[in-house]
């Protein structure tokens, strides 16, 4: 291989130019899919890769066992922390305090920053790295900040951040650091720095392990130190009984390299963003399909451009070209054609990035990196080997003297089925991917619409001051006051909202307290959302009084937990709180039982939930008549008057039901653009066999059309190879796609009634698109003139 075969490659391809662009655009669009969605997985699996020694750092996760249904967190006792960092197993230690967001006075502009405050040594363990001034300085000050260069951009413009002083909450606090923007892959992002010693609460505990040293080794002597702390040696007998043979809280480390694909703390306070490895290496699997399926019509094209070059081959053959000249020349000619395309693919990946960026709520900041530029070009050159490798061996089984003398056999039966079941493949991958977006898609639309149990058009969601101040006060009564607004109303959170989970401890005896969730609600609030009783009454705002201030209300799944008949059979009934040291037991009146409200996603079932009457809470929630704008409007208005250095935040009451299911409706958009793609591609692979199929039939065509074959005969002859296709893709792919799209809904409590039947309808429309492929080679086999076709 020299430079030139390279030469007669391009002219070869210049020759043809309708060929080439066919070959190129079709490989430069697959390799394009190909590169975002590796480029997605590679960022996934790169998740806290930066940190030095990554492989033996881990995060302490545990899980308060009190609570049976309390899920795993990666915020643990900062006493353990402390306990770490003395171990002689532990060669470093540190700890993220707390995540919380703060304002921040920069001249006469008031903007509100996310502060992360963190132990010692956490620019150590993290490789924070100083653009400018001392991290560990700025970070023993207590008056000190270290901020990433985003950050100081944002503050400050183009001016130098250092030794800046801005207020904090009131407090001076100068720049003593600009370090380096972290990499946006790390579930641990941080963009203001702040130290921190206090270590009475809780925070994030992360533990580099010494050579030799065992995870197992480190959690049994953290377990240890739990089960033989203060709160675990005060508990009640109650709270024993409770943990029967269960420590009062697990402990478990986690290795960082691996955290973002933790599913225990997904969805958890305080655990940033998190991913699903499966989910992740079934899109690795679909970029590598996609890339086939490309690589499969490319294959195909240059088989039968081999059919028309027989002459030309075995002329070259009869003039002494080698075995090794002939195989030499097509793998040139192939490898020519992939790296047209990876140059192709490069550029249209650039031009799609940002759109995908978006579509994939990620950052690929680092996609055009030498080292990713480097392998697409290796990757394109192996490409072109193993794709030229087929049309090659073809070119060797060319005999000279039986195609100069007309008579073909450039292809073996076997190998012409050989190119169908590949075709075959293309049609069940994307039929059987579309089915499984389509229906992804619309169980998530499905999932976002569901009732929630109440009417959430007319109500609006504004995050307010404690509602129980003064300023609190006179803002809710100045917004019920406004016109257009028919009432408000008080809870400690939105329903469909996760930021605020409080947990209880009820039952109807002592001995048998069971675990719910709890709902502080204004009296009015069920009033306001329209909601009517399955039993009993609702909270009373005519009956404010010490007696109503002792009752609860409960859902139909807490009256079930709790042990009674039926909803009728709870009201009146009198339930008793946790019992402990430090208080007497509480007993409460079921003055009432509500429908199941969707507090939770549908990938959960309703759980128990009990509401309290309360006052110090802050989510207002406004009923709206009127002009919809005009209030919102003139709540913002009074939000600026009354809280002119707060941030204000209003939602519609049915815009948060939609972000329970955010990442599944990212992976349903990438799987419908992979599946486009692949229909497209498995089209233009049924339009190449359609052309193979009537240039291996031709002679056949013409004797059937002097034996008297009709037309129809004719177009059935060629379709048949289409049908053949559509039915073997259906029975491939369709039992996959049932076992995906199966195990996909089975995460959900309800499930769209379109799921299966999107599943077939996907199967129907891409048998449609192949159909269509085929259609205008049957026309022209239709068409053929017997003088011409045996003219060749």
């Amino acid at each position: 291989m020299n430079m030139r075969d390279f030469k007669i490659g391009w002219r070869l391809l210049i020759a043809e130019p309708s060929y080439s662009l066919v070959v190129i655009l079709g490989l430069s669009v697959g390799l394009a899919a190909c590169m975002l969605l590796l480029g997605f997985v590679q960022y996934s699996f790169g998740y806290n890769a930066q940190v030095p020694d990554v492989d033996n750092v881990y995060v302490v996760k545990q899980r308060f066992n009190l609570d049976p249904r309390a899920p795993w967190f990666e915020v643990a006792p900062l006493q353990l922390y402390l306990a770490a960092s003395q171990n002689p197993m532990v060669s470093d230690s540190t700890a993220i305090g707390r995540v919380e967001n703060q304002k921040v006075k920069i001249g006469n502009a008031l903007v509100k920053a996310e502060f992360t405050y963190v132990f010692p040594h956490f620019q150590d363990m993290f490789n924070v790295h100083a653009v400018a001034g001392d991290v560990q300085h700025a970070l023993e000050r207590p008056d000190g900040l270290a901020i990433t260069q985003d950050t100081a951009q944002h503050w400050f413009g183009a001016a130098d951040a250092l030794g800046k002083s801005v207020l904090v909450d009131g407090h001076l606090c100068t720049v003593l650091a600009v370090v380096a923007n972290p990499p946006a892959n790390m579930t641990m992002p941080y963009r203001v720095l702040r130290g921190m010693s206090d270590t009475t609460n809780w925070g994030a505990i992360f533990i580099k392990l010494k050579k030799g040293i065992t995870p197992a080794e480190v959690t049994l002597f953290l377990q240890q130190m739990v089960d033989s702390s203060p709160a675990a040696t005060a508990l009640s007998a109650e709270q024993r009984q409770r943990l029967g043979k269960n420590s009062m809280m697990d402990i478990r480390l986690t290795a960082l390299r691996d955290a973002y694909f933790d599913r225990d703390v997904a969805g958890a306070p305080f655990s940033g963003p998190r991913g699903d490895r499966s989910v992740t290496i079934a899109l690795a699997m679909v970029a590598l399909l996609v890339l086939a399926m490309a690589s499969i019509n490319y294959v195909n094209l240059a088989t039968v451009r081999v059919l028309r070059r027989q002459r030309e081959i075995g002329i070259r053959k009869l003039l002494g070209a080698s075995v090794q000249n002939i195989v030499t020349q097509f793998l040139v000619e192939s490898v020519c054609i992939t790296m047209a395309a990876t140059l192709f693919a490069l550029i249209l990946a650039w031009l799609a990035l940002p759109l995908f960026s978006e579509l994939a709520d990620r950052n690929f900041d680092n996609f055009f990196s030498w080292m990713n530029m480097g392998i697409c070009v290796l990757s394109g050159i192996l490409l072109g080997l193993l794709t030229g490798a087929y049309p090659a061996w073809i070119a060797l089984r060319v005999a000279p003297v039986r195609v100069l003398a007309g008579r073909s056999n450039a292809e073996t039966a076997s190998s012409t089925r050989l190119r169908w079941c590949l075709t075959v493949l293309q049609f069940a991958t994307a039929s059987a991917l579309t089915g499984v977006a389509l229906v992804i898609v619309a169980q998530v639309d499905f999932a976002a619409k569901l009732y929630p149990g109440f009417d959430a058009k007319p109500l609006l969601i504004v995050d307010s001051h404690p509602l129980d101040e003064p300023q609190g006060r006179a803002f809710r009564d100045a917004v019920a006051r406004l016109p257009g607004v028919t009432g408000v109303a008080a809870s400690d959170e939105a329903i469909g909202r996760h930021s605020v989970k409080a947990l209880t401890a009820i039952g109807r005896t002592r001995d048998s307290v069971i675990s719910m969730q709890a709902k502080s609600v204004s009296s009015n609030f069920f009033d306001l959302y329209r909601l009517r009783p399955v039993a009993g009454r609702l909270f009373d705002p005519a009956r404010n009084n010490e007696n109503e201030l002792h009752t609860i209300v409960l859902n139909p799944s807490a009256v079930r937990e709790l042990g009674f008949a039926s909803p009728e059979a709870a009201v009146g009934q009198i339930i008793k709180g946790p019992a402990d040291q430090s208080r007497e037991e509480e007993q409460r009146e079921i003055i009432g039982v509500i429908p199941d409200l969707r507090h939770e996603s549908l990938h959960e079932a309703p759980v128990a939930t009990a509401y309290y009457p309360a006052n110090n809470m802050n989510v207002l929630s406004v009923r709206v008549d009127g002009n919809r704008q005009q209030v919102e409007r003139a709540i913002e208005t009074l939000w600026r008057t009354t809280f002119p250095d707060e941030e204000f935040n209003m939602h519609s009451a049915g815009s948060f039901f939609a972000l329970d299911y955010a990442e599944d409706l990212k992976l349903g958009k990438m799987l419908a653009a992979s599946a486009g793609l692949a229909l497209s591609i498995a089209g233009l692979g049924i339009y190449v066999l359609s052309a193979y199929s009537v240039r291996r039939k031709e002679r056949e065509i013409v004797l059937r059309k002097m034996y008297g074959a009709l037309p129809h005969h004719i177009g059935l002859l060629i379709l048949s190879d289409s049908l053949g296709v559509v039915v073997a893709g259906t029975l491939l792919g369709l039992p996959f796609a049932w076992i995906a799209t199966h195990r996909y809904l089975a995460g959900y409590v309800e499930q769209t009634p379109l799921g299966q039947w999107l599943m077939l309808g996907a199967f129907v429309g891409a048998a449609a698109i192949v159909l269509l492929a085929a259609l205008r080679h049957t026309l022209l086999a239709m068409r053929i003139s017997p003088m011409i076709a045996l003219r060749g």
